[in-house]
């Protein structure tokens, strides 16, 4: 639409020289014969200016502008006053009614072309502005960050949200898109700084922060000319929380996997145990009476073998999803462990073993539970240290929630886990050793069971120097 020019003037021939001295530029002109039809068609079309003669039968121009100025939906239009060149009195009230110009009769046609130029020139700026105002306000309040950044990756221009979320409320204007992406890949880090000014395809999903505040965005590119230069604008979409999600949805869906795996497993293995249970009781009966070391040694076997068909009855139980947290008589931790102590040492296989079992508060958690934690933990410890490395397994009381509790703690000096491992050792099916063996079940056991009973598990590694893992139950009720 062009610009709009609405010319008011009593007399015809003063209205038809004016509009047609106008429609040169290229103006959309009407014209109307006094003050309140000039009203009526401000109103209905809104030009955005009145080229306004003072002296008017009906309502002055002074008065039409002193109107158009009250009104808030038109106190933006542009009005240029005509006056005779000597009235001073007309050009005073003029001012007091905030017209914008000021021209004289009889009209030169050159001044009035050059004035209503300049009145166009400062509504298109005005216009402009006002975009622009608008375009600055909803980058500022979008809640995803928006940066514009140089050919090189240095940020020129950044909202709010980009400042919050990777700057951590520091500015970021400045910064280079390496410094603000320290931990994507080279691949990806090439896409974001650099690549042809054409529009984006699909968004990327790279990750931003440092460890313990890292944060997974998605991030959509375009490029444009801007000032002759080319600069990209980078839409960038916190997906945290969504990431996190599908790491959940995975995890159930490959425990779901499990539980139908383990079900079979868990019949058939209960059978096999059973059968030796009745191999071992009929062994022990043909065994001559004054034999003891024998029946110890099967005593001994009979336990374990106890222990093995109450395992896979709960995962069975699991499997099925009518595990339960413990309920009825609190467990007695310490001497749980005590009873465990010669299973540890044989899964403890050539490793040094140390146990430390003080007395501590009972659990609400079944003899099961606790053998399912501690056969994972101090296996899996074995198979950090290797034959002269040294695990060591403990209980003491310890503040929980609050309220006192048990900890059972299990460190060895191995070959501790790095960050990126850390991250990852509860996931099922995740494993470091590759050909060697590793299922990936041993972890994702633990810490489905302590958090099935009601407590929390913590690990502290380092590299070279040993991993501990420590699970805390609150006392029981």
């Amino acid at each position: 639409m062009g610009f709009r020019v609405l010319v008011v003037d009593d007399m015809e021939v003063n209205r038809s020289v004016l509009t047609d001295l106008l429609r040169i530029d290229g103006y959309e002109v009407t014209a109307v014969g006094g003050g309140e039809a000039a009203l009526r068609a401000i109103a209905a079309e809104c030009p955005d200016l009145v080229l306004l003669d003072v002296m008017m039968p009906d309502l002055s121009g002074i008065e039409v502008c002193r109107r158009i100025r009250a009104n808030a939906a038109t106190r933006e239009i542009a009005v240029i006053m005509v006056t005779a060149l000597a009235d001073r009195e007309s050009r005073l009230a003029g001012f007091e009614a905030e017209a914008d110009d000021f021209i004289s009769k009889p009209v030169d046609g050159t001044e009035l072309r050059l004035r209503v130029r300049a009145m166009a020139r400062l509504s298109r700026f005005r216009t402009l502005l006002e975009e622009r105002s608008r375009g600055a306000l909803l980058a500022e309040q979008s809640p995803d960050a928006i940066l514009l950044c140089g050919h090189d990756g240095t940020v020129i221009e950044a909202n709010l949200a980009a400042v919050r979320l990777l700057g951590g409320g520091a500015a970021v204007v400045g910064l280079t898109l390496t410094a603000l992406f320290p931990n994507v890949n080279h691949s990806d880090l090439a896409w974001l700084v650099g690549g042809e000014p054409t529009t984006a395809g699909s968004p990327k999903v790279v990750a931003t922060g440092t460890r313990g505040h890292q944060r997974v965005v998605e991030v959509s590119r375009s490029w444009h000319e801007l000032r002759g230069q080319t600069a990209a604008i980078l839409l960038i979409k916190d997906v945290t929380e969504l990431a996190k999600l599908r790491i959940t949805n995975e995890r159930l869906r490959r425990q779901e996997a499990i539980g139908r795996a383990a079900t079979g497993i868990a019949h058939d293995f209960r059978n096999y145990l059973t059968a030796i249970q009745m191999g071992l009781e009929l062994l022990d009966h043909e065994l001559p009476p004054d034999v003891t070391a024998g029946r110890d040694t099967i005593r001994e076997m009979q336990a374990q073998i106890d222990a093995g068909i109450g395992l896979t009855h709960r995962i069975t139980a699991t499997s099925h999803g009518n595990a339960q947290p413990a309920a009825g008589t609190p467990l007695d931790l310490q001497a749980t462990l005590r009873g465990l102590e010669p299973l540890m040492r044989h899964w403890a296989a050539e490793a040094g073993l140390l146990v430390d079992l003080g007395p501590v508060p009972r659990i609400q958690a079944s003899a099961e539970d606790v053998l399912q934690i501690v056969s994972n933990l101090v296996v899996n410890a074995s198979q950090a240290v290797g034959a002269n490395g040294l695990i060591s397994v403990s209980a003491r009381p310890v503040a929980a929630a609050g309220a006192l509790g048990a900890v059972l703690e299990v460190s060895d000096n191995g070959c501790g886990m790095d960050d990126e491992v850390l991250d990852r050792i509860f996931d099922a099916y995740f494993s470091t050793r590759g050909e060697r063996g590793g299922t990936g079940l041993g972890l994702a056991t633990v810490h489905e069971t302590a958090t099935r009973t009601g407590a929390t598990i913590e690990v502290e590694s380092v590299p070279g120097s040993g991993s501990t893992f420590r699970v805390t139950w609150p006392a029981a009720v």
